[in-house]
Protein backbone atom coordinates (compact mmCIF):
# COMPACT_ATOMS: atom_id res chain seq x y z
CA UNK A 1 0.00 0.00 0.00
CA UNK A 2 1.27 3.71 -0.80
CA UNK A 3 1.10 6.87 1.52
CA UNK A 4 -1.65 8.98 0.58
CA UNK A 5 -1.35 12.32 2.02
CA UNK A 6 -5.29 12.53 2.44
CA UNK A 7 -4.17 10.64 5.93
CA UNK A 8 -2.57 13.78 6.89
CA UNK A 9 -5.93 16.23 6.19
CA UNK A 10 -7.63 15.06 9.77
CA UNK A 11 -11.09 14.41 10.67
CA UNK A 12 -14.00 16.65 12.17
CA UNK A 13 -17.48 16.31 12.68
CA UNK A 14 -17.87 19.90 10.82
CA UNK A 15 -16.84 18.31 8.04
CA UNK A 16 -19.01 15.46 7.80
CA UNK A 17 -22.03 17.74 8.97
CA UNK A 18 -24.06 17.42 5.50
CA UNK A 19 -26.58 15.38 3.46
CA UNK A 20 -24.85 12.40 1.64
CA UNK A 21 -26.14 10.62 -1.48
CA UNK A 22 -25.03 7.45 -3.36
CA UNK A 23 -26.33 6.47 -6.53
CA UNK A 24 -25.61 2.96 -7.58
CA UNK A 25 -26.09 1.42 -11.36
CA UNK A 26 -29.32 -0.26 -10.78
CA UNK A 27 -31.03 3.22 -9.78
CA UNK A 28 -30.75 2.26 -5.85
CA UNK A 29 -30.07 5.64 -4.14
CA UNK A 30 -28.41 5.76 -0.35
CA UNK A 31 -29.10 8.66 1.07
CA UNK A 32 -27.06 9.70 4.96
CA UNK A 33 -27.87 12.72 6.78
CA UNK A 34 -24.66 13.61 9.43
CA UNK A 35 -25.42 16.16 11.77
CA UNK A 36 -22.89 17.96 13.72
CA UNK A 37 -22.98 15.08 16.49
CA UNK A 38 -21.72 12.58 14.50
CA UNK A 39 -25.48 11.18 14.65
CA UNK A 40 -26.33 8.80 10.94
CA UNK A 41 -29.80 8.83 9.86
CA UNK A 42 -31.10 7.60 5.97
CA UNK A 43 -32.45 5.13 3.77
CA UNK A 44 -32.50 3.60 0.15
CA UNK A 45 -34.71 3.36 -2.32
CA UNK A 46 -34.79 -0.36 -1.27
CA UNK A 47 -36.84 0.67 1.69
CA UNK A 48 -33.98 0.26 4.24
CA UNK A 49 -33.31 2.46 7.00
CA UNK A 50 -29.87 3.55 8.58
CA UNK A 51 -29.43 4.93 11.93
CA UNK A 52 -25.81 5.18 13.59
CA UNK A 53 -23.01 7.32 15.03
CA UNK A 54 -19.53 8.14 13.45
CA UNK A 55 -16.96 8.85 16.09
CA UNK A 56 -13.28 10.33 15.41
CA UNK A 57 -10.45 8.35 16.78
CA UNK A 58 -7.74 10.82 16.26
CA UNK A 59 -8.45 14.25 14.97
CA UNK A 60 -5.01 14.39 13.07
CA UNK A 61 -6.09 11.48 10.51
CA UNK A 62 -8.62 11.42 8.44
CA UNK A 63 -10.23 8.30 9.91
CA UNK A 64 -13.65 8.29 10.99
CA UNK A 65 -14.90 5.42 13.14
CA UNK A 66 -19.04 4.45 11.99
CA UNK A 67 -21.75 2.24 13.86
CA UNK A 68 -24.48 1.72 12.00
CA UNK A 69 -28.02 -0.20 12.16
CA UNK A 70 -29.86 -1.40 9.33
CA UNK A 71 -33.15 -2.39 9.45
CA UNK A 72 -36.25 -3.02 7.01
CA UNK A 73 -33.28 -4.95 5.22
CA UNK A 74 -34.01 -8.52 5.00
CA UNK A 75 -30.93 -10.16 5.23
CA UNK A 76 -28.56 -7.09 5.66
CA UNK A 77 -30.48 -6.19 8.92
CA UNK A 78 -28.07 -5.32 11.51
CA UNK A 79 -25.50 -4.14 13.24
CA UNK A 80 -22.16 -3.00 11.24
CA UNK A 81 -18.88 -1.29 12.33
CA UNK A 82 -16.29 0.16 10.16
CA UNK A 83 -14.28 3.37 8.86
CA UNK A 84 -14.15 5.74 6.59
CA UNK A 85 -12.32 8.94 4.90
CA UNK A 86 -13.21 11.71 2.61
CA UNK A 87 -11.60 13.03 -0.21
CA UNK A 88 -11.97 15.42 -3.13
CA UNK A 89 -12.42 18.77 -1.10
CA UNK A 90 -14.36 16.78 1.23
CA UNK A 91 -17.10 16.28 -1.40
CA UNK A 92 -16.70 12.83 -1.05
CA UNK A 93 -17.24 10.88 2.05
CA UNK A 94 -16.32 6.99 1.26
CA UNK A 95 -16.44 4.06 4.12
CA UNK A 96 -16.93 0.58 4.40
CA UNK A 97 -18.98 -1.38 7.32
CA UNK A 98 -19.30 -5.03 7.96
CA UNK A 99 -20.85 -7.43 10.05
CA UNK A 100 -20.11 -10.93 10.25
CA UNK A 101 -22.23 -11.98 7.62
CA UNK A 102 -21.92 -8.58 5.22
CA UNK A 103 -19.33 -6.21 4.02
CA UNK A 104 -21.08 -2.69 2.60
CA UNK A 105 -19.26 -0.18 0.77
CA UNK A 106 -20.27 3.35 -0.15
CA UNK A 107 -18.87 6.01 -1.91
CA UNK A 108 -21.26 8.87 -1.09
CA UNK A 109 -21.37 12.49 -2.40
CA UNK A 110 -22.07 16.04 -0.77
CA UNK A 111 -25.48 17.00 -1.47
Amino acid sequence: MDYSELTDRGAFLAVIDSNWSEELSGGKITTLSIDATGVINGSDTDGCVYNGAIQIPDEKINIYKIELNLSICGELDGNYSGLGFTSAGDTIFQFSISNPDHFINLTLSRV
